[in-house]
């Protein structure tokens, strides 16, 4: 386990590194990772020069009542991040099942939606990911903290 939060602390620090390259700041929505994206970003040293802020949204009223776990609600969650942050210029949105319990045979558990956000001068882009993570509960999380990280950390890199 401590493999796992050694590259999350890596990850976190790398996703940093490229976004204070470009100056832009981050904001996070998550539903089945409770805040630890955010814990993860949050406990690099000097991570306030490049993330703004997160939310969230774990209850499905909290998802404006989206039942489902899709990369629509993905998408609207980081775009949502973008409407409610003047200041981030892009944003990570997670949802998903972490389980041990919730899974269907069309959603697993360990199934995980993501959604990438950024500011371009002629709008938003927003890039959907899905994963199916193996795992506990809680291997189920951190796996969806460093993926989210990791995605976030390229798109970056390349726009």
């Amino acid at each position: 386990m401590s493999e796992l939060l050694s590259e999350q602390w890596q990850v976190a620090a790398q996703l940093g590194e490229a976004l204070k390259k470009k100056s832009w700041l981050l904001g996070t929505a998550e539903s089945c990772t409770g805040g630890l994206l955010a814990g993860a970003i949050t406990a690099i040293a000097g991570s306030s020069q490049w993330f703004d802020r997160g939310f969230v949204t774990y209850t499905n009223e909290a998802k404006m009542d989206m039942l489902d776990v899709s990369e629509e609600v993905a998408i609207e969650m980081a775009e949502g991040v973008l409407s409610n942050a003047p200041l981030s210029t892009c944003a990570v949105s997670t949802t998903g099942i972490a389980g041990p319990d919730g899974g269907t045979a069309h959603k697993p558990v360990g199934l995980v939606c993501f959604a990438v956000s950024y500011r371009k001068a002629d709008g938003i882009v927003t890039l959907p990911f899905s994963q199916n993570f193996v795992g506990d509960r809680h291997q189920v999380r951190v796996q969806a903290v460093i993926y989210a990280m990791e995605i976030t950390r390229r798109i970056v890199q390349e726009n």
